[in-house]
């Protein structure tokens, strides 16, 4: 008679126990706005010191369940500025996020596809910009290149206008003739040769 007596006893103690961690939560909720005014979809806002956080929607709205003991929220988003807001008792807190322009250091991407730093090369880079491209006026952007890289050779080859140009990079490489650089758009390989 006593075991399932004890056993009550047990399962009203985890009851109360439960609903007692579930009251050590409050829910902050707000809105998340750029200097213009406009809600700013996709911020994240974690809990200082915790592993708990949320997202803010589409509108800039967010809601977040916050420990009792947890004073600080912290607002990220990429191109503005990380803030710290103290929440204090308040169950609505709206944020305003600052632009935080950051001029980044030039990176070259390689073939392998591996960031690196222009410095940190050991071979040549040559940038061609856009424009550049437009003042040649060509129709193939294998001309166009043409007297713009030091080392590169550009052969038009008389077959009209679907065909393609000959480009070849510091002299002939293979002996069996394919010669022609891989150009690769968008990390999607380009081929040059003649249909």
């Amino acid at each position: 008679m006593k075991q399932p007596f004890l056993i009550l006893k047990v399962m009203v103690f985890f009851v109360l126990a439960s609903t007692a961690a579930l009251a050590q939560q409050r829910t902050v909720s707000g809105t998340i706005k750029d200097s213009k005014g406009t809600g700013l979809p996709g911020v994240n806002i974690i809990v200082k010191g915790t592993s708990s956080g949320t997202v803010s929607d589409a509108s800039g709205l967010y809601n977040l369940s916050v420990p009792e003991k947890s004073n600080i929220l912290v607002f990220s988003f990429i191109g503005y500025a990380t803030r710290e807001v103290e929440i204090g008792n308040q169950t609505t807190v709206d944020v305003s996020l600052n632009e935080d322009v950051k001029e980044l250091s030039e990176v070259v991407v390689t073939a392998l596809g591996i960031e690196r730093n222009t410095k940190a090369l050991q071979y040549s880079v040559t940038k061609v910009g856009g424009d550049n491209f437009t003042q040649a006026r060509e129709n193939s952007i294998a001309n166009a290149l043409e007297g713009r890289i030091a080392g590169v050779n550009v052969t038009k080859i008389a077959s009209g206008p679907a065909g393609s140009s000959r480009v070849i990079i510091r002299g002939n490489k293979s002996l069996q003739g394919n010669n022609q650089p891989l150009y690769v758009v968008d990390g999607i390989p380009m081929d040059n040769s003649q249909y």
